[in-house]
């Protein structure tokens, strides 16, 4: 079978454009993006020196970050109880009680790029964490929740040599791809 270059060239060329104009779109795309994630859920026990039984305490955080090129605006983070909480580092905020509900948010006016902060809570049983935060929004939208799972970091040559033989094999996919599909019409 021999090969056409002119189909190979126009495949890796259109593979190449679309991977250049995200990584355009992710570079020079100018907006917030906000983050979060759950920091640690912890409970603890700890004997009461007056009483002399057992108080359990439970414990969480919420990190949010601003990955985004331009800053956040108006952030609101919704609680169902809003239990007692400290933010870090301080950062100028108020609470506001939503009309006809229990619920709580807690409003920062911005979050400017690549700053982050992180929500402590301390409460005690029967309530759990995902009693405590709803949502998080912003004046841009909702911010992402991530799952995060400690994991090595790659080195970044890595990374670009992984991709590199992907990117080769996706060219030499969609090259065999074309060449059955042209054997098959002719």
């Amino acid at each position: 079978m021999e090969i056409d270059w002119k189909i190979l060239i126009q495949i890796a060329s259109a593979i190449i454009i679309f991977l250049f104009g995200r990584l355009w779109d992710c570079l020079f795309e100018k907006k917030a993006k906000l983050t979060a994630y759950y920091g640690h859920v912890s409970s603890f026990k700890t004997q009461s020196p007056n009483e002399g039984h057992d108080i359990q305490v439970h414990t969480h955080s919420i990190v949010i970050f601003n990955p985004g090129k331009l800053s956040a605006n108006n952030i609101k983070i919704k609680h169902r109880i809003l239990p007692g909480y400290e933010i870090y580092p301080p950062i100028q905020h108020c609470v506001i009680d939503i009309e006809g509900s229990t619920e709580k948010e807690i409003c920062i006016a911005k979050l400017v790029p690549a700053q982050q902060i992180t929500i402590s809570y301390l409460y005690f049983p029967p309530l759990t964490y995902q009693n405590v935060t709803t949502q998080i929004i912003s004046d841009e939208g909702f911010a992402k929740i991530l799952d995060v799972f400690p994991t090595p970091q790659v080195q970044k040559w890595k990374t670009y040599t992984l991709l590199g033989f992907a990117l080769l094999g996706l060219i030499s996919v969609v090259y065999v791809a074309v060449n059955l599909y042209l054997l098959l019409i002719k």
